[in-house]
């Protein structure tokens, strides 16, 4: 990834997952990427659950004021990379952004935390942090 290109994180919601991961690359100020998020059945202006609200802060990441939006085409296509947490939103993103548009899907595996605790968001948002320093 290079300075200036467009990030955007994908997940179903976009209140767990894909939050989190815009924060956390957004942080990388040394690659001043131009970071966001989308869910593929978010709903838009939910925000993020009190969970990974809670358990972003141990990051010092504060998603209080993050507010889902929903997946689309212009969005998928506006990036230059869509990290995809999961292989099923991968496909939906190449559904939405085909090879031949440029923009880079990496795909990723991290079970989403919806609904369980704490504990599960911690390693929910480790195996984010972990995968995004590869990708970097």
């Amino acid at each position: 990834m290079q300075p200036g290109q467009r990030v955007l994180a994908v997940c179903t919601g976009n209140i767990c997952r894909s939050p989190f991961a815009e924060a956390f690359l957004a942080r990388q100020a040394q690659l001043r990427l131009l970071v966001g998020s989308a869910g593929t059945h978010a709903l838009d202006g939910h925000p993020a659950t009190q969970q990974a609200i809670r358990v972003a802060l141990e990051w010092g990441i504060d998603l209080s004021g993050h507010r889902a939006r929903l997946l689309t085409a212009d969005l998928a296509l506006a990036a230059d990379h869509l990290i995809a947490l999961t292989p099923v939103h991968a496909r939906v993103a190449e559904s939405l952004a085909p090879a031949a548009s440029g923009v880079a899907i990496h795909e990723l595996d991290v079970a989403d935390p919806y609904g369980l605790g704490l504990e599960d968001y911690r390693a929910c948002f480790e195996q984010i942090e972990r995968n995004l320093e590869a990708l970097l």
